[in-house]
């Protein structure tokens, strides 16, 4: 991050990469002294962002319009996530009785979005999921009823030190970028 490399160039970042459940485990149990996470866990948590969830198809199958009625997604092919998103999803799904064909399923969202842009199947995931130029690849409409979910910050009771809270900082600055103000 440059913003942390300029302000505190003493501090050192190693950026580990895991499912939601793992990085609160890892924070949880003083692996990793901050995280990243849509779910909380048992760590303590602050709010970032407040993430949209979309519906992604390939750019050839895109139906075009405003929002995708979840109920749509009844009886269609579609690739679940099996990091993050994928409990999440189960739920939504019986919470309006929704019944997608799981053909495939995958937890890196370059690979879910690949498939998806081949003209597998449907998929859901959180805006920021998406890459910059995920245009190139698949299309995304808004879920019919909006589905939003929190990105949060997770940090120990005990994670009190400088560069942790210098780290915390940066991050925070970058969600309000993302947020617009």
């Amino acid at each position: 991050m440059n913003i942390t490399s300029v302000r505190h160039p003493e501090l050192a970042v190693e950026l580990l990469l895991g499912t939601d459940t793992e990085v609160a485990e890892w924070v949880d149990r003083g692996a990793a002294d901050i995280g990243l996470s849509y779910i909380a866990g048992n760590c303590q948590a602050e709010e970032l962002v407040d993430d949209e969830l979309f519906v992604a198809s390939s750019q050839k199958n895109s139906v075009q319009g405003g929002s995708f009625p979840i109920r749509a997604l009844d009886g269609q092919p579609f690739i679940m996530s099996s990091g993050g998103c994928g409990p999440m999803l189960a739920e939504l799904f019986q919470d309006f009785g929704v019944a997608p064909v799981v053909i495939l399923s995958a937890s890196d969202m370059a690979a879910l979005l690949a498939l998806v842009g081949a003209g597998r199947g449907l998929s859901i995931a959180p805006g920021l999921a998406f890459p910059a130029d995920w245009q190139r690849t698949v299309a995304r409409r808004p879920l019919e009823p909006r589905a939003r979910r929190p990105l949060l910050l997770l940090f120990s009771s005990s994670a009190e030190a400088t560069a942790v809270r210098a780290m915390c900082a940066a991050i925070r600055e970058v969600a309000t970028s993302l947020r617009g103000g």
